[in-house]
C-alpha cells in the first residue's frame, strides 16, 4: 500500500516537459500590464513560453476590444478619482470579506439575487478597461472558451455571474495580489502588501483607489440608484481604505467558515489553479504555510477594523448558518445593515437556491496532499473559531417556502420559434447593413462577415430563455438557424457583390462556388465556427441562470 501511495504521489506531481496554454486569469488583460508584471518578474523559463505566449495574444485581442473606451474615459478618471478618490454611491455600498474558501461566493451570490442591487460580472471584471461596447464584445467573445463551473470547486461559473472586483484591479493596474498567488508565487512577498495597503507606497495606495472608485462608476452608469455588492477576500484587510473610499456610505458583511476547512481547501485551490503559473509552484507545504499566516494577518487586522465601524453597518455571518437557513440568515442580513426585505426579494432568492439544488461545501477533488498542520496553524485555528464563534452547533435545515407564483414551463417549440424569429431579424439586419454599404460604395464588396460571431450569440440566448431551459435538441436547433442565416447572407451577399453570368442555374452554382469559398476560409471560417459553438452553449446550457439576470 506505501508503495502504490507513493507512485500514485509522483504520477499526481509529474510535469509535462512544456507548460500547455490554458484559460488564463489574465487572458484579456492589455499588453501594457503584462509588460509591467513581466517587468517585476524573475524571467519566464522556456517551459512556460508558449503558454505565455497565447497568454499575450489573448491580451492583445482584449485590448484591442477596450482601447478606444479605455483613452476615451481616461479623462473621466483623472479628473474625478486621481488625487483622494471618493466614490459617492447615493444608494450605498454592500462589501462582503471573509478569506478565501469561507463561502463568499455562496453569499455573494445571493445578495445578487435582489432586483435592487448591482454588482460586477465576469465578462467586466476580467476586462476593466473597456465599458458598454467592450464589454458587450467580451460578453460574447467569452463564451465558448468559459467552462459552466470554476475549475477549483465545480460551483458555477459563467460570463454573467456575479465576480470579484479584484480581477479588475489585477487586469487593470496590477493592484492586487493574484499575480503574486497564481502567476508568479516566487514573487509571494512583493504582490502580498496589496492585503492591507500598509506597506504599499503612496502611489500604489492612490493608484488602488483611483481605480477602485473608476470601475464602480463603470458598472453602476445607469443604475445610481441600485445598491453596489462588492465581494473580494483581499477586502477583508481594507476595512478602513474601504470605509474611506465610500465615504462611510459602505456596509460591510463578515462570513465565517471552519478554519481547518478554509485552509485545507485553500491549499487544494493553488494545486487545482496551478495552470496559471508561469513558473514552477512552490512545494505543497511552503503553500500552506503561506496560507497560515496570510490567513491570520488578514482575519485579525479585519476584527480590529471592523471594531472602529458603527454596529448598524456590520453584520457576521457563519457559512454553516447560511447553508443551513439560507433566507432566514440574509433576512437577518439585510436588517442589521439596514437594507429593506421584502416579497420581491425572497422570491428572487428562493428561486435561485431551488434552481441551484441544496448548497453544499464546496471541496475540490484532492490531487495531492495538502501539507502537514503545524503548531502555529493548530493555535490560529482556535483563536479564529472562538472569534467567530464557529463552536456552536449548527441549526437543522429550514425548508424554504413555496413560490408565490409557479415557474413558467419549460417549452422546447417556444425556444425553437424564438430562435427562428431572432435569426430572421438579425440576419435581415445584417444583410440591410450590407445592402447600405453597397449603395454607398458598390466596389467596396463590404460584407462583415465576423457579425456571424454576435449572430450565434442571439440566437443561442434568445432561444435559451424563451425555453427557460436549454437542452442539447434546443442548441443543434440554434446550430442550424446560425447556419442556415450565415450561408443565406453569405449568398445574397455574394448576388449583390458579383455578375455571375446571365442568370439561371449557372449564377445559383456560381454564387454557391463563392460562399463555400468564402465560408472555407480561415478569416471568415473561424468566426463562422465561433458562432455555431456559442449558439449551441447558450441554447443547450441547463444549469442555473446567473443570480440577479
Amino acid at each position: 500500500m506505501a508503495y502504490r501511495r507513493f507512485v500514485n504521489d509522483r504520477r499526481s506531481t509529474k510535469r509535462p516537459f512544456i507548460a500547455m496554454p490554458t484559460a488564463h486569469l489574465m487572458a484579456l488583460a492589455p499588453l501594457d500590464v503584462w509588460a509591467r508584471l513581466l517587468f517585476n518578474s524573475r524571467g519566464v523559463r522556456p517551459r512556460y513560453w508558449l503558454r505565455l505566449a497565447f497568454v499575450l495574444f489573448t491580451s492583445f485581442v482584449g485590448m484591442a476590444c477596450c482601447v478606444h473606451e479605455r483613452v476615451i474615459l481616461f479623462p473621466v478618471r483623472m479628473v474625478k478619482f486621481r488625487r483622494r478618490a471618493v466614490f459617492d454611491h447615493p444608494a450605498g455600498v454592500v462589501v462582503v470579506v471573509g478569506y478565501y474558501r469561507s463561502g463568499t461566493t455562496h453569499l455573494h451570490n445571493l445578495l445578487s439575487c435582489d432586483p435592487r442591487v448591482v454588482t460586477p460580472r465576469w465578462f467586466q471584471v476580467l476586462g476593466p478597461q473597456g465599458f458598454w461596447f467592450g464589454w458587450t464584445l467580451i460578453r460574447v467573445m467569452l463564451v465558448p472558451f468559459l467552462g459552466s463551473t470554476r475549475p477549483q470547486d465545480g460551483v458555477a461559473f459563467g460570463p454573467e455571474w456575479p465576480a470579484e472586483d479584484d480581477f479588475a484591479l489585477c487586469n487593470w493596474g496590477l493592484c492586487s495580489t493574484l499575480p503574486g498567488r497564481f502567476v508568479f508565487p516566487s514573487r509571494w512577498a512583493r504582490w502580498s502588501r496589496w492585503n492591507t495597503l500598509v506597506d504599499a507606497s503612496d502611489r500604489e495606495r492612490n493608484r488602488w483607489r483611483s481605480l477602485t472608485a473608476m470601475f464602480c462608476w463603470k458598472i453602476t452608469r445607469g443604475r445610481s440608484d441600485r445598491v453596489l455588492v462588492l465581494k473580494t477576500p483581499s477586502h477583508t484587510g481594507r476595512i478602513a481604505e474601504l470605509d474611506r473610499l465610500f465615504g462611510g456610505n459602505v456596509r460591510f458583511v463578515h462570513i465565517a467558515r471552519d478554519p481547518t476547512k478554509v485552509i485545507d481547501s485553500n491549499v487544494n485551490m493553488h494545486d487545482r489553479l496551478a495552470s496559471n503559473l508561469l513558473e514552477d509552484a512552490p512545494q505543497t507545504q511552503v503553500v500552506r504555510d503561506r496560507i497560515v499566516e496570510e490567513y491570520g494577518q488578514l482575519e485579525m487586522r479585519c476584527a480590529e477594523e471592523l471594531a472602529t465601524i458603527p454596529e448598524n453597518r456590520v453584520a457576521r455571518v457563519r457559512l454553516m448558518d447560511l447553508t443551513n437557513d439560507p433566507l432566514g440568515t440574509l433576512q437577518k442580513v439585510y436588517k442589521k445593515v439596514g437594507l429593506r426585505w421584502d416579497d420581491d426579494v425572497t422570491e428572487a432568492v428562493g428561486g435561485y437556491i431551488r434552481e441551484t439544488g441544496e448548497y453544499r461545501t464546496p471541496s475540490a477533488k484532492r490531487t495531492r496532499d495538502l501539507g502537514t498542520p503545524s503548531e502555529d496553524e493548530h493555535a490560529l485555528c482556535a483563536q479564529l473559531r472562538e472569534l467567530h464563534g464557529l463552536d456552536a452547533d449548527a441549526v437543522s435545515r429550514v425548508e424554504l417556502p413555496h413560490p408565490a407564483h409557479e415557474p413558467k414551463p419549460i417549452s422546447f417549440l417556444r425556444g425553437v420559434v424564438f430562435a427562428m424569429v431572432a435569426t430572421a431579424l438579425f440576419g435581415g439586419l445584417w444583410l440591410g447593413v450590407i445592402v447600405l454599404l453597397h449603395l454607398m460604395n458598390s466596389q467596396a464588396h463590404m460584407r462583415i462577415d465576423q457579425i456571424i460571431w454576435g449572430l450565434g450569440a442571439v440566437v443561442g440566448l434568445v432561444a435559451q430563455r424563451a425555453a427557460r431551459k436549454g437542452s442539447v435538441k434546443l442548441g443543434v436547433v440554434c446550430i442550424v438557424c446560425v447556419l442556415v442565416a450565415w450561408v443565406g447572407v453569405l449568398y445574397f451577399s455574394s448576388a449583390l457583390h458579383w455578375d455571375h453570368g446571365s442568370g439561371g442555374w449557372n449564377t445559383v452554382m456560381h454564387n454557391f462556388k463563392d460562399v463555400r469559398g468564402r465560408a472555407t476560409s480561415s478569416a471568415v471560417g473561424t468566426f463562422g465556427v465561433l458562432a455555431m459553438v456559442t449558439a449551441f452553449r447558450l441554447g443547450s446550457r441547463q444549469g442555473p441562470r446567473a443570480p440577479g439576470r
